[in-house]
């Protein structure tokens, strides 16, 4: 195995030690993992600021000869193509939550992006065929409370999960693939932050 492969693996290894915590926090109830994540990430953050001033004063202090350019281009290959493979885990675990959790995660989701404005919800087939009997009452209650109104259509929309959002004929796309990809880059700064503190922790 070359020095690259061997590097490849290690970083992979250690982001899949984080995987299971990552996917508990993207699973949590929205209050309570919008302020531990918001603040874990703030923490990650401070930590991964101090490493790279040092390694930037480090940087700073030498020439980086053509093998040591090679050399950080192929880490940060390494670590998108991590980052990449664990945000595509997240979303496998989204899918695969139970019906409790699922709609759960729907309700907390459908409270951030409402209107207060009367509108349209449509849900995957799938998701219509299992929705909890309350589920339509709380989405209800969340639109009121933003001066709104939302009616969940009894016709699926064609989607995979999540949820789509109809106002004034305009759709807004709440599926989990459109979320991911709409905070790609801080969920890769997240991630990658969380791997830069745990190579300079080893």
């Amino acid at each position: 195995m070359s020095g690259l492969d061997k590097m490849k693996e290690r970083i992979q290894q250690d982001a899949d030690n984080q995987a299971a915590e990552l996917l508990r926090l993207a699973t949590q109830k929205a209050e309570a993992a919008v302020d531990e994540a918001g603040e874990a990430a703030r923490r990650w953050q401070i930590t991964a600021a101090e490493q790279l001033g040092q390694e930037l004063a480090d940087y700073q202090s030498r020439a980086l000869s053509a093998r040591e350019l090679r050399h950080r281009r192929a880490v940060l290959e390494a670590k998108q193509e991590v980052i990449t493979n664990l945000i595509e885990k997240i979303c496998t675990h989204l899918r695969q939550a139970k019906t409790e959790e699922y709609f759960s995660m729907l309700e907390k989701m459908f409270q951030t992006y409402v209107h207060g404005e009367k509108g349209r919800m449509y849900l995957s087939e799938k998701d219509l065929a299992r929705v909890p009997e309350d589920f339509e009452g709380r989405i209800a209650a969340a639109a009121r409370k933003k001066g709104g109104e939302i009616t969940l259509m009894k016709t699926p929309g064609s989607i995979p999960d999540g949820f789509l959002l109809e106002y004034d004929g305009i759709e807004e796309n709440c599926t989990f693939e459109a979320l991911v990809d709409a905070n790609r880059n801080r969920l890769a700064d997240r991630i990658n932050t969380l791997l830069w503190r745990d190579k300079n922790a080893g």
